[in-house]
């Protein structure tokens, strides 16, 4: 049954980049409009988007390429830039394979440089679909042109499904400062703001002079009645531990939202979506130890009386976990918890009930076309693969000052293309950076992860709540040519959140 398995999600991972493109083009095409953009609008508050510039989009890509080009071959040195056409020729030759990349560059670095493809795309008026289709361009272009290691078949995955929910994301956040009826600092202010969120909607609203022209009419580019949202930043102390690891203890930095009501039923892909983003100092663990990304691509109302609604929608889910701080392989390594879904797409239904006392309830499971997770052993400091998860969201509220939460998540993840018995024996450290072996996925194996989260949200004011989180993992590795390995961890936050 598992190799059953194995063939059904390996065959649909071909396909799996254009369903996304026509989940994400078929309600625009069914009204004839570019999502929430061109809807005709209450009032003439709120801005309508110019034209599509498809030439000046196209010119962007070709621009981001040759920036991060530029960056690797004469500053950084890299000895895998292109140098030939020769070169290039042969990455058409040898197909795509998995590269042996550091964990945080293939399923953070990745996604966000397609997220540069995307938010210049949607920065440039193109609608979702052709966002997508333009990051995808742009990231076939760079592995068959930037790079002399293999063509990456990871990073298709992260870059484009990856960049397409991170994109969206930056792309709406990005919106909720801009105000074109103000001037002077506060003008200055916001607009340093959204292009920090969304660069290149920072270079493309210098480019058409937005970012100081001054308007009587459609200066706000969000309505906040039509999709309102709750914008947090929490800041505390993180303390983590795993069976094998001692205690860790940083000051924690996260930025959470909630935007639209997924209850909604909403036609126009991520009108409701919620993130996660949680940074650390770098000093025993990495920089981003968490980011989560979930967004409704179509849904509608199932049912709506009094103060009940349920819904059923269609889902992009991105999950990533890193406690690890290691830049290259060791013997001395300690594996810690790893754990990322970048290209996963999927079914939710949700429930929303209660006046005073209010109770939320998600439930949702995906298809989970490229992974990662932690490995045990020296042959690689992460396995890639695919699988499914299922979850389960459950808020408890009272009257907006107290809010009980449960998470539980089940991440099962394979691994469809390893090492080989041979390869072990012939190199049973694999320490050599992107030797021929490491090309592979990792251990041949699958793993079980189990995420357990209860939280606690008190209103202390108006803007400010004090919080706190349990996140329980376990984790249960199978492996053909190595012992299994069971672990757990735990993160235990307290800190103050402020609403924006």
């Amino acid at each position: 049954m598992e190799q059953s398995l194995k063939h059904i999600l390996f065959s649909s991972g071909r396909c799996f980049l254009m369903l996304v493109l026509l989940s994400l083009a078929l309600p625009a095409a069914a009204q004839n409009i570019v999502p929430g953009e061109n809807t005709p609008l209450p009032d003439s508050t709120f801005a309508r988007l110019g034209k599509p510039r498809p030439w000046l989009n196209a010119a962007e890509n070709i621009g981001i390429n040759a920036a991060i080009y530029s960056v690797d071959r004469w500053i950084l040195k890299r000895d895998y830039c292109i140098n030939s056409l020769r070169e290039i020729r042969q990455n058409v030759k040898k197909g795509f394979r998995f590269d042996g990349d550091l964990f945080e560059t293939n399923f953070v670095g990745h996604p966000y440089h397609g997220a540069l493809y995307y938010t210049a795309a949607r920065s440039n008026n193109l609608s979702l679909a052709a966002a997508a289709a333009s990051t995808l361009a742009g990231s076939l272009a760079w592995e068959e042109v930037a790079e002399t290691d293999d063509p990456s078949i990871n990073d298709i995955f992260s870059t484009v499904v990856g960049g397409i929910a991170v994109g969206e994301v930056l792309t709406r956040l990005a919106r909720l400062p801009l105000n074109d009826s103000l001037r002077g600092a506060s003008r200055f202010g916001r607009e340093l703001l959204a292009a920090a969120i969304s660069p290149m909607q920072g270079v493309n609203r210098l480019l058409r002079g937005d970012a100081w022209r001054v308007r009587d009419k459609e200066y706000l580019y969000h309505d906040r009645e039509a999709l309102p949202y709750d914008l947090r930043i929490e800041t505390g102390f993180s303390h983590f531990r795993g069976h094998t690891a001692h205690g860790s203890n940083e000051p924690y930095l996260s930025i959470k939202t909630e935007y639209g009501d997924e209850t909604e039923g909403s036609s126009k892909p991520y009108d409701d979506f919620t993130m996660a983003l949680t940074v650390t100092l770098p000093h025993k663990r990495p920089v981003v130890n968490h980011l989560s990304i979930n967004g409704g691509l179509i849904g509608r109302t199932l049912s709506e009386k009094r103060h009940t609604r349920t819904s059923l929608s269609i889902r992009q889910d991105f999950t990533y976990y890193n406690y690890e701080k290691n830049p290259f392989i060791t013997t001395s390594r300690t594996p810690l918890l790893r754990l990322t879904e970048t290209a996963a797409i999927g079914i939710g239904a949700a429930l929303h009930t209660g006046t005073e006392w209010k109770l939320q309830q998600q439930l949702q499971a995906h298809a989970v076309m490229m992974g990662g997770y932690t490995s045990d052993y020296n042959a690689r400091d992460y396995n890639m693969g695919s699988g499914y998860n299922a979850k389960s969201i459950t808020r408890l509220a009272w009257k907006d000052r107290l809010s009980l939460s449960l998470h539980i998540g089940y991440h099962y993840l394979f691994v469809w293309k390893g090492y080989e018995q041979h390869q072990l024996r012939q190199n049973p450290q694999l320490q050599e950076f992107n030797l021929s072996p490491s090309r592979e996925a990792g251990e041949k194996g699958h793993c079980h992860f189990l995420i357990v989260q209860p939280s606690l949200d008190l209103r202390l004011s108006d803007r400010v709540h004090l919080v706190s989180s349990l996140e329980y993992f376990t984790r249960h590795s199978v492996y053909r040519y190595q012992e299994n390995v069971s672990s757990y961890y735990y993160d235990l936050k307290l800190g103050l959140s402020y609403s924006l």
